[in-house]
């Protein structure tokens, strides 16, 4: 009986050291485990025995990726889209490295060939609306994150980005809305209480803007005195 995946994938190694998928299944599974440098070495010896294989491009873009080396991840999603066309979590991850790039049309094509392939894909609808809010196209963002609050109600990301976008939009009211129903489901959320005193601020809300700049402070964020005090100057008029 082997330990783990680990010890199962190195002894199908020893027995079989020309073989791809020992390699890249041992890679998966340091990956996984976060052992993202043993995970690299099993995904180069996995294409070079067996190049023609998709996913441990795909995988080593991935480390590539976090490992901030953007282009090299670029060209392994690249060449992982070359092998095979219909794999859709390369589009994704491809996607993401665009929106790091700020390439966010190419991002936009790529996350929609993800939700193409699943349209359930929520992350893919998360990442995006991100985007959209990155390049002012709030009424997309908040599409984007409405689907996937029909999926999932309790999405608080989706809330996050879908408020943002309804604050660029200075559509303060709807914003709290989406504030009110974060902190609802995590009423300890510091950040929510944060930008949420930077809605009311807007709204000339300036005590309930104050309130909450003390409550984020007290679950450990922080805001500069010179907009305490300012708060504080307009609250006593």
């Amino acid at each position: 009986v082997w330990e783990n995946s680990e010890t199962l994938w190195t002894d199908f190694i020893k027995t079989h050291p020309n073989h791809h998928k020992g390699y890249a299944s041992r890679g998966n599974y340091y990956a996984q485990n976060e052992d993202y440098d043993r995970a690299f070495d099993d995904f180069n010896m996995a294409i070079k025995i067996k190049p023609e294989m998709p996913r441990p491009y795909s995988s080593r873009g991935n480390i590539y990726s976090m490992r901030g080396q953007l282009d090299l991840a670029m060209a392994d999603y690249d060449k992982a889209i070359e092998l095979d066309p219909d794999y859709p979590d390369v589009y994704f991850n491809r996607a993401v490295t665009h929106s790091i790039n700020k390439n966010y049309e190419l991002a936009f094509a790529d996350y929609g060939k993800a939700i193409e392939y699943d349209p359930n894909n929520m992350q893919a609808y998360i990442n995006r609306s991100y985007a959209y809010v990155e390049v002012g196209s709030y009424d997309e963002a908040i599409a984007d994150c409405n689907i996937v609050l029909g999926i999932n109600p309790n999405h608080q990301d989706a809330y996050l980005y879908r408020r943002i976008a309804y604050f660029r939009k200075t559509d303060y009211e709807t914003a709290l809305n989406d504030f009110n129903m974060v902190l609802r489901m995590n009423p300890n959320n510091g950040m929510t209480y944060f930008n949420r005193s930077l809605c009311y601020n807007s709204m000339q809300n300036y005590r309930n803007a104050l309130q909450d700049a003390q409550k984020a402070i007290s679950l450990g964020q922080q805001f500069s005195q010179e907009y305490l005090d300012k708060l504080k100057k307009k609250i006593v008029g």
